[in-house]
């Protein structure tokens, strides 16, 4: 088995969409997409019946295909694993910017595309729901990424910065 029989339920979801997706589209597409498929551990390979969203949620039902459910970030801590979820507001306005031209970026400018999203600390790899800019604001809308005052602290938590009076020189 190339790929995995375990999934995390985003995953699935992401499979589903995938698959349904490749049910339409030509042969450089479903290539396209196949390798996008084998990116998330799931290899048409290992499960050739598979053809659709329906297929996969047959081999769910059959238990051949696990869903596992998704970890808390305290979880993830504790394993040491933790993935970045707090963003100065200039941070996420650049991850928006920086997945919203990603999208329809060539693959050479999606490479560039990701060193600098590595760079701005977040790694697709750690968010695989984030396919598009939407993804990435519902993300903060539903609070799985906070916005924060330049540390960890929630802007909330630091109150509001009033600036202090010049001093004058001694």
């Amino acid at each position: 088995m190339k790929g995995r029989d375990r999934f995390r339920p985003s995953e699935a979801e992401r499979i589903k969409r995938l698959l349904a997706a490749r049910e339409h589209a030509g042969a450089l597409r479903r290539r396209l997409i196949d390798h996008q498929l084998r990116g998330l551990g799931f290899d048409l390979r290992d499960w050739p019946e598979v053809r659709s969203a329906a297929d996969l949620d047959r081999l769910v039902r059959e238990r051949r295909i696990s869903i596992v459910a998704e970890e808390s970030a305290e979880e993830r801590g504790k394993r040491g694993q933790g993935r970045k979820d707090c963003y100065t507001r200039a941070e996420a306005e650049e991850i928006r910017r920086l997945v919203a031209s990603k999208e329809r970026a060539a693959r050479r400018e999606s490479k560039r595309i990701r060193r600098r999203l590595r760079g701005a600390g977040f790694y697709l790899s750690e968010w695989p729901e984030v396919e598009t800019a939407e993804d990435f604001g519902r993300l903060i809308d539903q609070g799985h990424i906070r916005i924060c005052n330049g540390g960890d602290e929630p802007p909330s938590a630091t109150g509001p910065q009033t600036p202090r009076p010049p001093t004058a020189p001694r």
